[in-house]
């Protein structure tokens, strides 16, 4: 089962340009990925012209099949080949479904009524917002076992 998020990026007047996530949104998928790999301004704004998004890898990557489904490769070539790669909805299967712009936060979030966690990044550091709280706060390092 999905676990949806939504990624923001708060706007020099607080209006915010963002893009929703299908898989791993939790803190230890999207949030860890988001703090490790796309902590500055360059790596969140090239992330957001992607537009909407299956799974958020490392590295945005290159285009590459949606999935092993639509190739001769195993599940495990596959993950070898693009596994590190976000997968996106319209540059990997060609849906139109760009960022979206909002006025802000609550309108951010309002939109993403489907989504379990939100990220925002304001060219300093990445907050968080999980369904049903309501404020956004710093997001965690994680560490690893």
């Amino acid at each position: 089962m999905a676990t949806r998020s939504a990624i923001g990026f708060v706007e020099y007047d607080g209006s915010i340009t963002a893009i929703y996530c299908h898989w791993d949104g939790y803190l230890e998928g999207v949030g860890n990925t988001l703090l490790k790999h796309y902590n500055n301004t360059y790596k969140v704004l090239d992330l957001l012209e992607l537009g909407d998004i299956s799974s958020l890898g490392e590295e945005l990557g290159v285009k590459h099949p949606f999935s092993c489904h639509m190739t001769n490769l195993s599940p495990q070539a596959y993950d070898d080949a693009y596994g590190k790669m976000t997968t996106a909805y319209g540059r990997d299967r060609g849906e139109n479904c760009p960022a979206k712009d909002f006025a802000d936060a609550t309108a951010f979030r309002s939109n993403y009524t489907d989504c379990d966690f939100f990220y925002l990044y304001d060219g300093k550091e990445w907050t968080y917002a999980e369904r049903g709280r309501p404020y956004f706060k710093p997001l965690p390092i994680l560490i690893e076992a």
